[in-house]
């Protein structure tokens, strides 16, 4: 094709792809990939490429002339500058004629390969019309003049071979096409996706995409302290920042009575109670395993000033609650227990990021989450117990703490689950448990009378 252009300024839009983190720190980005949904069209802007420039017609008929004639401003007060591309070098006339056919101003002259630019000016405001004629074909572009120049003219401005750093789209594009923006980037020798932007695009943009550095502390809170004076270390996932540590509180946050009970029997659905695993505080705290909280003592108190209702009578019995917003719970002040949607917002989002697969399968994410330590061997490949050091890629380290249910004690060294805020009845909410002879995470009813590890996601 002899001739490629967009139109500038008032007839171009422009996009400019930025790189960050969650923290808003620089990240280079590689490449980034753009799609017009409404056109069903792709282009990819590679480094050190960072804008793309796209011709704004008016509708489709349009395009076509677009694409041959690249003017700045337009409307334009006067003065006007063009540009032509040119695949090779040859003769061509350029002219620009009023509306009633009159010829105003003209140049003959040599194309070279590359941007031939020209300045226009012209004296009385009308519509006139720009056209390009070379022996390979002839193009024509209306132009809006609204202001007085001191004279007829076209005149030569420059020629340029160097090609742009802006990426110039030669495809359709017309103002409130819906746009998809995916920008890539290498981060600590892996490549990771940003997070996919979807917009209708109306004007020129600076589009900041964003990726995930996962496995670090959370931005301004590398720890957190409960209201006993515990701290725990946090871990930022995603969007989602989580303690990396279990809870350990041993008293309510809101009543301040205490939670640690000894015994092995199945615990109560009323009341609020934490065990150590075996009873055993001596051997277990130190290792970070936590506390075992039935849901009561999880959830803590429902707040009946916040139209919170359960249906005993009994401020420590939550056997049927609702809540109405994030229930803190055991957790520390400014966090809360995690709810079912984030939770699966969590393991979904681990799905996304392929390097926490094993063996490249989706499904297959546990030894992400598991620590590489005190789990049972297991032979299954993949599984959290074959090869443990491989395990704990997402920094969140969680330990084989077992639970309580109506056996007492159970499985610790071969799973664990963590309680969310959110029920599926009267009498069981949701957990999140790991095994260390399986390859995923799983959501299970549980009772609430049993007793699981507690995580807590930030505000």
């Amino acid at each position: 094709m002899l001739l490629t252009s967009v139109l500038w300024a008032q007839s171009n839009l422009v996009l400019t792809f930025t790189g960050q983190d969650q923290g808003e720190a620089y990240i280079p980005l590689d490449s980034v990939r753009v799609e017009n949904l409404t056109r069903e069209w792709s282009e990819t802007l590679v480094y050190p490429d960072t804008e793309l420039v796209m011709t704004i017609t008016a509708s489709v008929e349009d395009y076509d002339i677009g694409r041959i004639l690249r003017v700045s401003p337009n409307p334009f007060c006067g003065t006007a500058h063009v540009s032509v591309v040119a695949d090779g070098q040859l003769q061509a006339n350029v002219t620009v004629m009023d509306i009633c056919g009159r010829k105003c101003a003209e140049y003959h002259g040599v194309l070279e390969e590359g941007d031939n630019n020209f300045t226009i000016t012209l004296s009385i405001p009308q519509i006139y019309i720009l056209s390009v004629q070379t022996s390979r074909g002839n193009s024509a572009v209306r132009l809006v003049n609204t202001g007085y120049g001191s004279s007829n003219s076209i005149s030569p401005a420059g020629h340029s071979a160097v090609k742009r750093l802006l990426f110039d789209s030669e495809q359709l594009f017309v103002l409130g096409d819906e746009m998809r923006y995916t920008g890539y980037a290498t981060i600590g020798d892996e490549m990771r996706t940003s997070v996919v932007i979807t917009q209708k695009q109306m004007e020129d943009d600076t589009i900041p995409l964003i990726f995930f550095r996962d496995a670090i502390p959370c931005s301004n809170m590398p720890t957190v302290m409960d209201h006993e004076g515990n701290v725990y270390s946090t871990v930022q996932i995603g969007l989602q920042c989580w303690t990396r540590e279990n809870m350990r509180a041993t008293t309510s946050p809101t009543t301040g009575a205490c939670l640690v009970v000894s015994g092995a029997s199945q615990i109560s659905y009323s009341g609020k109670v934490a065990r150590w695993y075996n009873n055993d505080s001596t051997t277990y705290a130190p290792q970070g395993y936590g506390l075992l909280y039935n849901w009561n003592a999880a959830i803590d108190t429902f707040n009946v000033a916040l139209g919170e209702l359960s249906s005993s009578s009994s401020v420590d019995d939550a056997v049927s609650v609702s809540f109405s917003s994030p229930r803190r719970g055991i957790c520390p002040e400014g966090w809360h227990l995690p709810s079912a949607t984030e939770w699966t917002a969590f393991v979904n989002y681990v799905k996304a990021q392929g390097i926490y697969a094993c063996d490249n399968a989706t499904n297959k994410i546990a030894k992400a989450f598991a620590s590489q330590s005190g789990w049972s061997n297991n032979s299954t490949a993949c599984a959290i117990g074959c090869n443990p050091a491989t395990n704990d890629a997402l920094v969140f380290t969680a330990l084989p703490a077992g639970y309580i249910g109506s056996g007492g004690f159970i499985s610790k060294g071969e799973t664990t689950g963590f309680w969310s805020a959110s029920q599926t009845n009267a009498q069981k909410a949701n957990t999140w448990d790991l095994f260390f002879n399986n390859t995923g995470i799983y959501q299970t009813a549980n009772s609430k009378s049993h007793a699981f590890s507690v995580r807590c996601v930030r505000d």
